[in-house]
């Protein structure tokens, strides 16, 4: 957002750091898109730790309550209670997590919200919409859908007569 240096517009809060988000939005937002919870597990025996299925990370006021990812991502153990506690600077391994984990692979394969974005009959150009407003809360450019229109040319399978020749 832009900023401004005039202490009205700081007062009244006209513009907001960019920054990244914490862990349990994060995978709150994956969750929602994919339709799939996370497991969360905490160190003290089951009665006193019942976490239902369907409760969003960000509700979990237990700092003992974690997984891997709220670990990875830098979630706070809540052991003071102050902010500065949290770690939200990216490292090398939450950019490879996003981008090449088991976890986040199979959520986005197994996740019944995108498998019925994909098998709804719809046309390509709105199911690209539809993930663009599911994902991303806005349409695709005009450059994002050339780009995606030259991704699907290429990956459709060609069918070469010469192929046919045993």
């Amino acid at each position: 957002m832009p900023q401004f240096n005039d202490p009205w517009a700081v007062a009244n809060f006209a513009s907001y750091p960019l920054r990244r988000l914490d862990a349990e939005v994060l995978i709150d937002a994956i969750d929602k898109i994919t339709e799939i919870s996370d497991l969360y597990t905490s160190p003290i025996p089951e009665p006193f730790t019942y976490i239902p299925a369907d409760k969003p990370a960000i509700a979990i006021a237990d700092g003992s309550i974690t997984s891997p990812f709220l670990t990875l991502f830098g979630r706070l153990a809540r052991a003071t209670g102050m902010e500065n506690e949290r770690n939200n600077k990216p490292v090398s391994a939450q950019w490879l997590h996003m981008l090449n984990s088991s976890h986040i692979q199979r959520n986005l394969q197994q996740g019944p919200g995108l498998k019925a974005i994909f098998n709804s009959g719809r046309a390509p150009d709105e199911i690209v919409d539809v993930l663009y407003l599911t994902i991303l809360s806005r349409l695709p450019t005009h450059d994002e859908r050339k780009t995606i229109a030259e991704c699907t040319q290429s990956a459709r399978p060609r069918h070469d007569a010469a192929s046919d020749i045993p």
